[in-house]
This record gives C-alpha cells, structure tokens and sequence, in this order.
C-alpha cells in the first residue's frame, strides 16, 4: 500500500490527474494544504476513492471553508496523528506538488 499525499489543488497543473492515475488498488490519498480543494473538483466526484482510500487533513479542510463540502463528499477527515499513522501503515510515501 502506498500513501499518496497532494498539495495542490487539481486546477494548478497535473499533479492531481497523475496522483489518480499512479494509484493502485489498496493505496490511500491524503489531500493537504490546497490539496483539499480536490473535494470542489467535478472529476474528483466522479471519481468516488470512498472514505476508505479518500482523506483530507480536516485543519485544512476547515481553515478554507470546505467541511460540508468535504462531509458530502464522504472524505475522512483525519488529524495529524492519523497522518501520521498512515505514513507508518505504508510501505512508500509519494508527495505530489
């Protein structure tokens, strides 16, 4: 399992499409920073990881004002700790900027 990590939101370029396209079944994405405008993003709905392979830091979620937005999306919301959990459940990290 490799976790994911986006920083930037899909319309600044391509790292967003090439993060979904790398991954694989059992990776996780963790959206950061303006990586968290991906749950404003229309592809980014239709393309339904689930809560299960979807998270967002929630203090970045909730300082840009997307928590309804993020809940209806179904995203996780997790805090640093889980961020950190998640780095040490998997085997390779990948930062996409």
């Amino acid at each position: 399992m490799i976790l994911h990590v986006l920083n930037c939101p899909p319309s600044s370029g391509q790292a967003a499409a090439q993060a979904l396209s790398a991954m694989a079944p059992g990776d996780v994405l963790l959206l950061i920073e303006d990586g968290v405008y991906a749950v404003l993003d229309a592809e980014w709905e239709g393309h339904r990881l689930g809560p299960e392979k979807l998270y967002a830091l929630e203090d970045d979620v909730h300082a840009r004002g997307l928590m309804s937005i993020a809940n209806a999306q179904k995203v996780a919301l997790v805090g640093m700790e889980t961020f950190v959990a998640l780095t040490a459940q998997t085997r390779q990290t990948i930062s996409w900027y």
